[in-house]
């Protein structure tokens, strides 16, 4: 972990209502916080164009997408009565087309009132998020494990993150059944609006946060009851790839089940127990010298 710059376990953090950015100086251990938004209700993400001073902030429960600019803040969209709200579902993740400052594309990932993952694409146009095109939906069988992040990776591709499922210890085996889009990486193509996904990985449980360091992928997927883990691969690698859930919790034998040979099997470069922490969360990798 310290040969890179520095790897947050969190991009942001969304505390008691407030957005802090996180500083994190290259030749000292200290981190500082600047509170740039209060007065918020469950924020759970966070976005911004590179050059653009302007934030977008997503609710969690109360669905809405804000817009923030200095102390300026706006609703740029409402989904409060499009979506399930409570526990782990609700508006969970967002990412900005790469070209964003000339297409103003902006797509979310939400549970949907029948507990459905949706990914859709919106506009920004005169303080308004318009123009929904549907990209997927998935049906949850469970309230929990929902994933939630979006990101552009390097290949241009929009990549989600989908939990498996939910409930506890993977029951329907979603997460290594290959047919299954649940516990998975997917890779969607952002010029075919409802096409089928790309499954990129197998085996994860619940990809709450990742994020790309050049062609270098980063995932925290939440354990299960002992072991939170860190991913670390390159996104260049052939689709097929396994993280080993439920096989595998971190780098042990998931249960009392034994060592079991998966193929293109990654096991986790950090873990810890639940003796040192709850449940992961995701970051970014730093390289500003500021």
């Amino acid at each position: 972990m310290r040969r890179i710059a520095a790897y947050l376990l969190v991009t942001t953090l969304l505390l008691a209502g407030a957005l802090l950015v996180v500083g994190v100086p290259q030749a000292r251990a200290e981190v500082g916080f600047r509170t740039v938004a209060t007065g918020l209700d469950r924020p759970v993400a966070v976005a911004a164009a590179p050059g653009d001073a302007r934030l977008f902030i997503l609710e969690q429960h109360s669905g809405q997408v804000l817009l923030q600019q200095g102390a300026r803040r706006q609703v740029v969209l409402d989904l409060g009565s499009r979506i399930a709200k409570g526990g782990e579902q609700g508006l969970l993740g967002i990412a900005l087309a790469p070209d964003f400052s000339r297409s103003r594309r902006v797509f979310l990932n939400f549970t949907d009132t029948a507990g459905a993952t949706r990914i859709e694409r919106y506009r920004l146009s005169r303080g308004r998020l318009i123009d929904r095109v549907v990209y997927l939906r998935v049906r949850q069988p469970f309230a929990n494990h929902n994933g939630g992040h979006l990101a552009f990776g390097p290949d241009g591709k929009l990549w989600v993150g989908l939990g498996d499922g939910g409930s506890g210890g993977d029951p329907g085996d979603r997460a290594q059944n290959p047919q299954s889009l649940l516990g998975k990486m997917l890779r969607l193509d952002p010029a075919r609006p409802g096409a089928r996904p790309a499954v990129w990985a197998l085996g994860l449980r619940n990809p709450w946060r990742y994020s790309f360091d050049g062609t270098t992928l980063w995932i925290g997927d939440v354990g299960q009851g002992a072991w939170e883990e860190i991913n670390r691969v390159s996104s260049t690698l052939a689709p097929g790839v396994n993280f080993g859930w439920n096989r595998y919790e971190g780098s042990r034998p998931y249960g009392d089940g034994p060592a079991v040979d998966l193929p293109r099997y990654q096991a986790p470069i950090a873990e810890y127990s639940h003796d040192a922490g709850c449940s992961v969360t995701g970051g970014i990798v730093i390289r500003d010298p500021q």
